[in-house]
């Protein structure tokens, strides 16, 4: 059974380690502890800004902010949330430089439920406003960053 994490309270300091270390972003020392805030976005997906704190021997480097979002359903199956995983899963991996770092992503079809932990860009990036259109600067840069991706293969 693959863990899920819906909310940011199912997230070990043991476990996020494991998955740094995995990653060759925590070479030293270890997380201590993680808070964040959640919100629930209009489109059903829960989000949440993680604040990571670590030990003092930690490596400098390792991020101290992640971004998680998540959702859970009683139905069988969503076809939205079992792409986007298998984007970060498949797609995303092999063009890094072109796509948000993911750092775990799970699915699971009954109920459907999934979660994506990814590096924090809200320092340099805008999250565009529910309902859509974006603003015609936020699709220029989805369409850049849709032609590195393309490009890449």
């Amino acid at each position: 059974m693959t863990d899920i994490f819906t909310h940011i309270d199912q997230i070990t300091p043991a476990w996020l380690t494991s998955c740094l270390q995995g990653h060759g972003l925590l070479s030293n020392g270890h997380v201590v502890s993680l808070s964040g805030r959640e919100e629930t976005t209009a489109i059903g997906s829960v989000i949440c800004h993680i604040t990571v704190h670590y030990s003092e021997d930690a490596t400098p480097s390792a991020p101290r902010q992640l971004f998680l979002k998540s959702g859970s359903s009683d139905e069988t199956g969503n076809d939205d949330w079992r792409g986007e995983v298998a984007f970060y899963s498949h797609i995303a991996t092999e063009n890094a430089p072109f796509a948000v770092p993911c750092y775990h992503a799970a699915y699971v079809p009954q109920p459907a439920q999934f979660h994506l932990l990814l590096a924090d860009l809200s320092a340099t990036h805008a999250r565009a406003q529910w309902p859509l259109p974006a603003t015609h600067q936020q699709l220029e840069q989805a369409i850049d960053c849709l032609a590195q991706l393309h490009t890449s293969w």
